[in-house]
């Protein structure tokens, strides 16, 4: 989420007492700003940065549309996520300690707009862990505004080739979608619901046909069908440490009190 002071000063102004009319004909302008804060308790605030790419490269690259993919294939899941931080340039060690001093072998939290199907969208959240590699996490620095953070990778489950590793937001994906939109990810049409009798009878003979694939592998099959696979990029973000010890927010304060004589 962004932090701009002058739209934050601005929306904790509304509906504030602004000016008094004293009865000698003075005024009395109050100046009110955003209150900030860097600590919750004993832990550094966090904040959202938008995640504007993903791939298999050390080095950020934003993507050129307002999509990017999680993974290309079954074989090839994105081990990066590509996030836009506030800081132009940082090594990778000045980058974990102004953004993960005391997260780095913590979950991060995430909420990303997944393609659900060719139709549909949904909003997904939950934690991914950050690979333990030492090579992958010396090469988290910034470039260009971004980071590249490593993912660590889990197994796909099932009877048929559960070992397998996939990317942990995917996974998080195929879970919410079995969860909520079972019929909509699993349809052989993609739709919540359908009314005609033809495409009801043909929907009950595609769930029959792919009932043992499910079986052998609920979230190999969502795979197959590219769910959870695109992400939107103006619409998702994982939750970091504040980097400047400022975060906007908490209520605000007086910042100036000015006294006018008009007699």
């Amino acid at each position: 989420v962004e932090q701009d002071k002058f739209e934050a000063d601005k929306k904790t102004s509304a509906w504030v007492l602004k000016k008094i009319i004293l009865p000698s004909g003075g005024e009395l302008n109050i100046q009110t700003e955003s209150d900030d804060y860097k600590y919750v308790q004993n832990k550094k605030a966090m904040q959202m940065f938008k995640v504007v790419g993903a791939g298999d490269n050390k080095t950020p690259i934003a993507s050129t549309s307002n999509t990017a993919n999680l993974f290309s294939n079954q074989k090839n899941p994105s081990d990066y996520i590509y996030v836009k931080v506030s800081d132009d340039s940082l090594s990778s060690s000045e980058f974990i300690n102004k953004y993960l001093s005391e997260n780095i072998n913590k979950p991060i939290y995430f909420k990303f707009l997944l393609k659900m199907n060719s139709s549909s969208k949904d909003f997904v959240s939950g934690y991914f862990e950050i690979d333990t590699d030492i090579a992958k996490r010396a090469t988290m620095g910034v470039s260009n505004g971004m980071a590249a953070i490593p993912l660590k990778l889990l197994k796909i489950d099932g009877l048929v080739g559960g070992n397998r590793k996939v990317n942990p937001i995917s996974k998080a994906g195929w879970g919410f979608g079995r969860t909520y939109l079972n019929r909509a990810v699993y349809g052989s049409d993609g739709s919540e619901s359908n009314k005609s009798f033809i495409g009801i009878v043909n929907e009950l003979v595609g769930s029959l046909k792919s009932m043992t694939e499910v079986f052998k592998s609920p979230n190999g099959l969502l795979e197959t069908k590219g769910c959870a696979q695109v992400f939107d990029t103006n619409s998702s973000w994982v939750r970091l440490e504040n980097p400047n010890g400022k975060k906007l927010g908490g209520g605000l304060r007086v910042k100036s009190i000015q006294l006018s004589d008009n007699w």
